[in-house]
């Protein structure tokens, strides 16, 4: 008998870690569907038509403004597509949800980004505003041997 509530109980905290998970990926599966469809869309669409300076103002937090002036980014995004092209498309490849003290949670959004010279990978990461939505605090380049390299994109 005793062993019995053993396994039953063993079976229900496994039940409760997986229903856990499931709620948990399903979660972040919407937060980043939505940040894509909101933020990141629009966003690379604006890049894609020539309108850094309004992808800037409409897309990106306080602190990712602090980081680049208007001015700045718009260099940056210039000298990206002397060097690169035309942004042609973007398909995102991977997504993952972080938490950080003092930063809180964002999403680190990792795109295949295809330029007229070719592909590029590029990482944003995609804070989630208090008051609601979403917007870009960060960007990197990620160079061929991996690892992230902060740059305005």
């Amino acid at each position: 008998m005793k062993s019995t509530l053993i396994i039953v109980g063993v079976v229900l905290v496994m039940a409760a870690i997986i229903a856990g998970a499931i709620w948990k990926f399903r979660a972040i599966a919407q937060a980043e569907a939505e940040a894509d469809a909101t933020v990141m869309t629009p966003y690379l669409e604006l890049l894609q038509q020539g309108k850094a300076e309004e992808a800037w103002e409409k897309y990106t937090t306080p602190a990712f403004k602090a980081r680049f002036s208007r001015e700045a980014y718009a260099r940056a995004i210039s000298a990206l597509g002397q060097e690169q092209g035309s942004l042609k498309s973007w398909r995102r490849t991977l997504c993952n949800e972080i938490s950080e003290p003092g930063r809180g949670t964002y999403l680190r959004m990792k795109y295949i980004v295809t330029w007229d010279k070719g592909d590029r990978v590029t990482t944003w990461d995609v804070l989630k505003l208090d008051g609601g939505g979403f917007a870009i605090d960060a960007s990197y380049n990620v160079p061929a041997g991996g690892g992230l390299e902060p740059a305005p994109r």
